[in-house]
């Protein structure tokens, strides 16, 4: 990847981490009742409208990763079917959500400020639309997650390796456990007291967020671990007085074989004498 891409990548989630760390210091998660001034309401909602916005782009954009990195070790074409579904599923969904949250008041503006010369749709179409939405988001998650012990099964690997990258893999599971425990907080987005009854909902939110991020890059910590392992091999064999399991194997089946043999050479030691006295 060049680096405009990892700096567009990066850019997204310092985007929403900004968005939910302003957010809870300006007020989200707090009652109506806590605020001294209206100009502190507004402030918090605007973060909270920015920070959902945030949130779609960075979970689709997680789980678009984690299926074009199963793409890689689908070996045949029809193991690659799935995958896609998954991938135009997120992409269908997600973008018509990101544009009901962001444009669900007219003016914009009128989402924060609330003074009455906008409108809103109603929040039960938006509440309908989250179902829909984190329906989806959860069969995604589970396909992403179980999925990967389908397509291993055929590679050239030790099991121990099969399962150690299916858990790997397998950890987009985790990110839907987030999406199911989000649900039964949508309905407090028709609250009056919305930042104090949505605060499950950013929580939930976050660490949906944070589990996809982690999933899919989990999977390119497997050649550092790799190369620690050698190192620990490597720092084993040069360390003085110190041996390792291997070397101590061969040591014992070294010993072995030298006792085994010592009869035999005895033997032939014997006959040797015995033909030099003979010639003598």
């Amino acid at each position: 990847m060049t680096a405009p891409g990892h700096l567009g990548h990066d850019a997204l989630n310092i985007w929403f981490a900004t968005c939910g760390l302003t957010g809870s210091v300006a007020g989200i998660g707090r009652k109506l009742d806590d605020f001294d001034r209206p100009e502190e309401i507004e402030k918090a909602l605007f973060w909270w409208w920015l920070g959902q916005s945030a949130y779609v782009w960075v979970v689709t954009i997680a789980r678009l990763s984690i299926a074009m990195l199963l793409l890689r070790i689908a070996i045949r074409r029809r193991d690659s079917v799935v995958t896609y579904v998954v991938m135009s599923l997120t992409v269908a969904v997600g973008l018509p959500f990101w544009l009901v949250l962001m444009l669900q008041c007219q003016p914009v503006r009128e989402f924060w400020q609330r003074t009455g010369d906008g409108y809103c749709i109603d929040t039960e179409y938006i509440v309908d639309v989250a179902y829909l939405y984190s329906a989806t988001a959860c069969l995604c998650d589970f396909t992403l997650g179980l999925y990967p012990i389908y397509l291993i099964r055929d590679l050239q690997i030790t099991g121990r390796s099969k399962w150690a990258l299916a858990g790997i893999l397998g950890l987009g599971c985790v990110a839907s456990a987030a999406v199911v425990v989000r649900i039964p907080f949508l309905p407090n987005y028709m609250e009056t007291d919305f930042l104090y009854a949505t605060s499950g909902i950013a929580i939930s939110s976050n660490i949906e967020a944070g589990l996809g991020i982690a999933a899919g890059s989990l999977v390119t910590l497997r050649p550092l671990c790799h190369r620690l392992s050698s190192l620990n091999s490597i720092v084993g064999r040069n360390v003085p007085g110190q041996e390792t399991g291997d070397q101590i194997l061969d040591q014992k089946v070294h010993s072995s074989s030298l006792l085994q043999s010592r009869p035999r050479m005895l033997e032939r030691e014997g006959t040797r004498r015995k033909v030099w006295k003979k010639a003598k």
